[in-house]
């Protein structure tokens, strides 16, 4: 059997069998792999601390026939705020299910790796609260559906076409006029949203102001250090939470499993204006 190396981040972990754990790694060369920690739920191994959630490592695995497994694991950065803190575990582990839902195996996906590595140095940097953590998220989120190509429709409107620039602006000011739907496939211009049946819009459509709007289009092009800079208002942030959220579940045909605990997490949260409750 072949030995090989991968430099990655661990996005989850499950048991397998009595004492060993099956890992799930994001290498940016390798795409994401699965390998078995032998022995890892055992109190002495030297395999468990390591193979830790949300955990940069320098791996040796072997390559089986059905199933390669880890022989060494050295930790770079174990991101243990990521872990000690609810609310960032919560975030942390949305994070890591929305890259495990949309990489595929063994694609290699290095940008996608750099976006994941660079959101948890941020997640474990910023304050324990809804307003922070949420903010991380919101750019991750842009950024990582524009990444893999499932980005919504920013610059011009996602049903007739005509560019951004030509309506969103004179629509500040007039109520429910833009709007956002995962169907169409990202930003609706008033003219087309007029169009739509009496007496409301159709499900899984979102009023957004035009200040929202820039936002999005702000976070899609940004890197993340440019991403730490915005500043959002209540209003904007809800309207942007909401957005993606109808997005995602549109794309990956199911809410995320994770998005019950983030949201139990921050409901406990009452000291923040960005968490729609």
């Amino acid at each position: 059997m072949a030995n090989y190396k991968a430099t990655g981040l661990i996005l989850k972990t499950r048991d397998f069998g009595e004492s060993d754990r099956i890992v799930t790694i994001l290498d940016p060369d390798l795409g994401k792999l699965e390998a078995v920690a032998k022995g890892a739920r055992r109190t002495r191994s030297r395999l468990g601390g390591p193979c830790q959630p949300f955990s940069h490592n320098q791996f040796l695995l072997w390559q089986g026939r059905s199933l390669d497994g880890i022989i060494q694991c050295e930790v770079l950065d174990s991101f243990a705020p990521l872990r000690d803190d609810l609310l960032k575990l919560a975030a942390a582990s949305y994070i890591t299910e929305l890259v495990d839902e949309v990489v595929r195996e063994k694609d290699p996906s290095p940008e996608v790796f750099d976006l994941t590595l660079g959101t948890f140095r941020w997640l474990a940097e910023v304050d324990a609260a809804p307003g922070p953590v949420t903010h991380v998220l919101r750019a991750f989120e842009v950024r990582l559906l524009t990444l893999v190509g499932l980005g919504p429709s920013l610059d011009s409107c996602a049903t007739c076409g005509v560019p951004v620039e030509s309506w969103a602006d004179r629509s500040a000011g007039q109520a429910g006029a833009l709007a956002f739907s995962a169907a169409a496939g990202g930003v609706v211009c008033p003219a087309c949203r007029a169009l739509w049946p009496s007496p409301g819009a159709p499900p899984g459509v979102v009023p957004l102001a035009p200040g929202t709007l820039r936002a999005l289009r702000y976070l899609a092009g940004a890197d993340l250090d440019k991403a730490r800079v915005l500043r959002l208002t209540p209003g904007a942030a809800r309207e942007m939470e909401r957005a993606l959220r109808e997005h995602i579940v549109y794309h990956l045909d199911r809410r995320p499993r994770t998005l019950d605990f983030l949201d139990s997490v921050l409901g406990w949260c009452v000291d923040t204006p960005y968490h729609v409750c």
